[in-house]
């Protein structure tokens, strides 16, 4: 008579689920790379028109409290603008030119 351990082994093996489960890992792994990529992306076009909603965020707590919570704005801006600047440079470099072996063992020669 087989123990439980036994029998759902048996069953982790017939289902092959170690692996389905890499299978769903490196999917997951590139599914959030490339949504870090895709924000990057938009974090570096769009600086511009984020540090202008933030001028502008600014300017209305600013007229409204008589500049009462500058300093905290003014720290919450830093920390945005840094959240910004760090997405963005999770964007991807640009691509280079597939280079082919040839090409890679000419360069390496030179060297």
């Amino acid at each position: 008579m087989s123990t439980i351990t036994e029998t759902l082994k048996a069953k982790l093996d017939e289902l092959d689920l170690d692996r389905r489960l890499d299978e769903l890992t490196r999917a997951t792994e590139d599914a959030v790379k490339k949504a870090v990529a895709h924000a990057g992306d938009l974090a570096h076009d769009n600086r511009e028109k984020v540090s202008a909603l933030l001028d502008k965020a600014s300017a209305v707590i600013d007229e409204k409290t008589d500049g009462k919570y500058r300093d905290q704005v003014t720290k919450v801006r830093t920390q945005v603008e840094t959240g910004v600047d760090k997405l963005a440079a999770k964007r991807p470099g640009p691509v280079v030119a597939d280079a082919t072996d040839q090409d890679w063992a000419r360069a390496t020669d030179k060297v």
